[in-house]
């Protein structure tokens, strides 16, 4: 539907930045004519825009890019973020996590991106319009730069905190990340059975 694709085109100007909060949207006119859909058209995508809360329109003076700033900590609503749900270690990381916050009131929103890079900007969008007080991340294909960097400056913009786990993007290492270190495992391990006596280790 071609209110659709307006309103897709106008959210990812949102949601990246390129049309900022408190930006003015162009005129009725002129998107009917750059997309060649209907005033009617244009104002059923703006009219959803809206609902989610992404603009809104002040009398005689047009439609403006809302602002969205979220105030900190106080929905006790913590989101979790996997590459997937159900290989084998994730189930007792998101076990854990669930209940060290549900100990101190917090609930927790949980989301999968398959490992996307797509589904992470969309996981990440979606949670920019919730009451959340904080993120905790697994990066999808953390191997490759980031795509997504806009949305983790709104995220900063909005005095969101996150955390990496299990993986961190290059040039992102400055945020808070918590990674497995398997070498030391190892060697912490081994160093348990030397003491303990043991002299055959596999």
């Amino acid at each position: 539907m071609k209110y659709v694709k307006l309103m897709d085109d106008l959210k990812t100007k949102i949601m990246s930045g390129e049309i900022a909060q408190g930006d003015k949207l162009p005129s009725e006119n002129v998107l009917s004519k750059t997309y060649g859909i209907s005033r009617q058209t244009v104002r059923k995508a703006i009219e959803l825009l809206g609902n989610e809360g992404l603009v809104h329109a002040e009398h005689g003076k047009g439609t403006f890019c809302s602002n969205r700033a979220k105030p900190k900590g106080t929905s006790k609503n913590v989101a979790v973020v996997m590459t997937y749900l159900s290989n084998y270690i994730f189930p007792y990381v998101i076990r854990g996590i669930d209940e060290v916050l549900e100990q101190d009131g917090y609930s927790i929103f949980l989301k999968s991106t398959h490992n996307s890079r797509r589904m992470e900007a969309k996981c990440l969008e979606d949670l920019i319009q919730k009451e959340i007080d904080g993120l905790i991340i697994e990066p999808s294909k953390s191997q490759i730069f980031c795509r997504n960097t806009n949305l983790y400056h709104m995220l900063d913009a909005y005095n969101i905190p996150y955390v990496f786990i299990q993986g961190i993007y290059h040039g992102m290492e400055d945020k808070p990340y918590v990674l497995l270190d398997d070498y030391k495992g190892g060697y912490e391990i081994t160093q348990f059975l030397i003491e303990s006596g043991h002299r055959k280790i596999a």
